[in-house]
């Protein structure tokens, strides 16, 4: 089971997506195996589906590029229509394009949720390299991992002891994990003081068996940032947080927060 979820993941690094079938770039027609990402994830049922001709020969990795602005708007067809919207795509989100029509990419993309949807955006809301901050924590501990890919993990029910804030948990957990990149953004902070918001970070772990401190990053901008981090020793990880220790227990704000280019100890 363990090796069929890693190959899995192996192609989430190309795809972006938790349901993509292993054989989804094994052979065939490009256009045909663009077109069954969007139906694997039934975004047939929400958006106009791209039309013969318009898919690319394979996905192609972006990520969306707003000059600064909070998130980018997501269509149902290609073509601007505020009232035919799908959830925001936000800055620094990496997405799948998959189809181009006129001005408009058709892409597969996460929202704040963590659900892969489909939608159109115009293409100058896409970038080929990433356009947010770029962090680490820690120093590699472990050389020859393994990359199991992307991971967006759902969001937790209950909130991390002490605070308003939701965290990710795993479906499964990660075994024996050495290193993730952290791919993280505030989305709104309601009437929280923005001086607390912008604040350092705390990240931490929950092997199952409590939560461990891996330790922090500055977070001073509403621009998104991935933190690539290392952690001391294999650890498997079902869960993590990422707390600012500033904000006081009754204060709220929103963030989008996934893992990218997990890797574990083989």
């Amino acid at each position: 089971m363990r090796r069929t979820k890693t190959l899995l993941s192996l192609l989430l690094v190309t795809a972006a997506l938790l349901s993509l079938p292993l054989t989804g770039f094994a052979d065939g027609d490009g256009a045909a195996d663009c077109k069954q990402l969007i139906l694997d994830i039934g975004g047939q049922y929400f958006i106009i589906m791209p039309p013969p001709g318009s898919y690319y020969d394979s996905p192609e990795i972006k990520y969306i590029d707003v000059g600064g602005k909070h998130s980018a708007y997501v269509y149902r067809q290609p073509a601007i229509d505020r009232d035919k919207l799908m959830n925001f795509a936000y800055e620094g989100s990496k997405v799948l394009a998959v189809a181009e029509r006129k001005d408009f990419v058709c892409i597969i993309y996460h929202d704040s949720d963590n659900k892969a949807r489909a939608g159109w955006v115009h293409v100058s809301s896409l970038t080929d390299s990433y356009p947010g901050v770029e962090k680490s924590i820690g120093s590699p501990s472990f050389s020859g991992g393994e990359n199991i890919g992307d991971l967006y993990p759902a969001w937790s029910k209950q909130r991390y002891p002490d605070t308003q804030q939701v965290y990710n948990v795993l479906s499964e957990p990660i075994e024996n994990c050495v290193q993730f990149t952290l791919d993280y953004q505030v989305i709104d902070c309601g009437e929280t003081p923005k001086k607390r918001v912008l604040s350092p970070r705390e990240v931490y772990v929950n092997d199952g068996s409590g939560w461990v401190s891996v330790g922090e990053f500055d977070y001073d901008t509403f621009d998104p940032v991935r933190v690539t981090v290392n952690l001391k020793e294999p650890t498997d990880v079902k869960a993590v947080a990422v707390i600012a220790p500033e904000c006081s227990p009754g204060w709220w704000y929103a963030f989008r927060q996934s893992l990218l280019d997990v890797m574990t100890a083989k």
